[in-house]
């Protein structure tokens, strides 16, 4: 078991550097000499890193295989929570390829295992996730519920930066439902928290949403500083996409009273979408250019 131990961390170190190939070696590796000595956790755990590395790889069919037997390996040794983390990630494989209704009976069979492990942390996660779904499905309250219900258990198990995470999502539901109230005190302290825990990235796609939510309550000044505040950190962190996002909502901001300037915002922001590999908003962005005039 030594042996497999030392392989698995092997696999997990060479897959943060970037080593995909000998990653994929080593974690077999583990997963063969896991079962050649009977420890079926050990299995179950090397093939949840191996599902993810095929899914950062883009093999969804070998990332899903890999899950499966996972939660098939954590199921035998009766561990609730791992059962539970495999059965999440298959539930991710699933909303992201468009198969709702098999991602919804995973999700719910993960949040069972979790809170029959007790675990808070995990069970806030599967009702984000949940709520990502029914975001998808265009189910704007039934969304709201799942985040909700996770800021509540992410403060249960502690866990502060999981609840700005869940609040930001609050937000951004409630601005696009229309209650600016609601919607600016889950910004607000998701924004306080992820600037008390150094989280620039989670405070940037936060200020973008504040500032989204400032113009349309009419704030136009403050939306304008806010989306720059956004831009500026995202531009210092490279986060290309988030970048772009804040450059489509400032010049969307720009449109209504300086025409020219809005182009200008509009180009960059399809400009970093191309190189952030996001071609649709990029092409919408560039139409929203065109209708501008010349």
């Amino acid at each position: 078991m030594i042996k497999a131990d030392i392989k698995k961390a092997e696999g997990e170190k060479l897959l943060l550097s970037g080593d995909v190939t000998g990653a994929r070696e080593a974690l077999e590796e583990a997963v063969a000499q896991y079962r050649v000595a009977g420890d079926v956790v050990g299995e179950a755990d090397s093939q949840v890193v191996l599902g993810r590395l095929e899914l950062d790889t883009g093999s969804s069919a070998a990332a899903g295989t890999a899950f499966e037997h996972a939660a098939k390996m954590f199921r035998i040794a009766r561990s609730a929570q791992g059962e539970a983390l495999a059965l999440l990630e298959l539930g991710d494989l699933a909303r992201a390829d468009g198969r709702f209704d098999d991602a919804d009976d995973l999700y719910r069979r993960a949040g069972a295992l979790m809170r029959e492990a007790g675990d808070n942390g995990g069970a806030a996660k599967v009702d984000k996730n949940i709520g990502h779904l029914y975001r998808r499905r265009g189910k704007e309250d039934q969304a709201l519920i799942h985040y909700r219900r996770a800021c509540d258990q992410y403060e249960l198990a502690g866990e502060r930066q999981g609840r700005a995470v869940a609040l930001k999502y609050v937000g951004h539901v409630e601005r696009r439902l229309g209650r600016a109230d609601r919607a600016h005190e889950a910004y607000d302290e998701a924004l306080e928290i992820f600037r008390q825990n150094g989280d620039h990235l989670g405070e940037a796609a936060v200020l973008t949403g504040l500032g989204k939510l400032q113009r349309i309550i009419g704030n136009l000044t403050e939306a304008r500083d806010t989306l720059r505040q956004a831009i500026t950190i995202c531009g210092e962190l490279g986060d290309l996409r988030g970048e772009a996002h804040a450059m489509l909502a400032l010049a969307r901001l720009e449109a209504a009273t300086d025409p020219k300037r809005a182009r200008g915002h509009f180009t960059h922001a399809a400009s970093l979408f191309d190189r952030a590999g996001v071609p649709q908003v990029r092409d919408h962005a560039l139409r929203e250019a065109e209708e501008l005039g010349a």
